[in-house]
């Protein structure tokens, strides 16, 4: 009796590794998942307007412009993504910006959530330059 212990942890160690995979072709990756402007509206609301005002518009002396932010709407999703998750330290005009905004739970997938709902916001998606001044023409 005492050698049919390892025979019986071998087998049952095969049995969860599953079956051999010999013969199966590899499955492909998944498909990136889509990201929800309705899911990162309702998160955005629970989490961002508190500092970034219900229209992503800033609030003064408390988070920025997002509208207008050449580092959001310049920047690759996954900078966005990294400083969201890390969050900001503070600087003279503005607090700190806690980790995740302050939700430890909310995954990368809710942040770019958030990122979609922020750019179906209407207005300039980057900042603005001012129009140039005309310069005056006479006639000849």
């Amino acid at each position: 009796m005492p050698t049919r212990f390892p025979v019986v942890l071998i087998g049952l160690i095969a049995l969860l590794a599953g079956p051999p995979a010999c013969g199966e072709k590899p499955t492909a990756p998944a498909a990136p998942r889509q990201s929800s402007p309705e899911k990162g509206r309702l998160l955005f609301i629970q989490v961002c307007t508190q500092c970034h005002g219900a229209d992503a518009r800033g609030v003064d002396f408390l988070g920025a412009d997002l509208k207008a932010s050449a580092f959001f709407n310049q920047s690759d999703e996954q900078a966005v993504i990294d400083l969201i998750v890390r969050g900001k330290p503070a600087t003279a005009d503005r607090p700190a910006m806690p980790p995740r905004g302050g939700r430890l739970s909310m995954t990368e997938d809710d942040i770019r959530d958030i990122i979609a709902y922020i750019d179906s916001l209407p207005g300039p998606s980057v900042p603005q330059a001012p129009p140039a001044e005309a310069s005056p023409t006479t006639a000849p």
